[in-house]
């Protein structure tokens, strides 16, 4: 059996695992995490919200895999930027 956790938004994944997979016993028994996904907003992860906020560089540290949606909305260079 495979499951997935999404984290909307801006969540920091750290506490989200910690309480997930490995503060409950039969939890952490039963599951392994295999790896973390992380979706990066390719029109926005350069705006504001980058300068102000760790949130999206943590959620890009832990990530196994980057998916970058919205690149329909930004040119090839922006993308090559990050």
């Amino acid at each position: 059996m495979r499951s997935l956790v999404e984290t909307t938004g801006l969540a920091d994944p750290a506490p989200v695992l910690r309480r997930t997979f490995f503060a409950d016993d039969d939890v952490k028994a039963r599951t392994k995490l295999d790896s973390i996904t992380t979706v990066v907003d390719a029109k926005n992860v350069l705006g504001p919200v980058s300068a102000t906020a760790r949130k999206p560089s943590i959620k890009i540290a832990f990530a196994d895999q980057i998916v970058l949606n919205k690149t329909d909305l930004v040119t090839a260079a922006r993308i090559g930027r990050r």
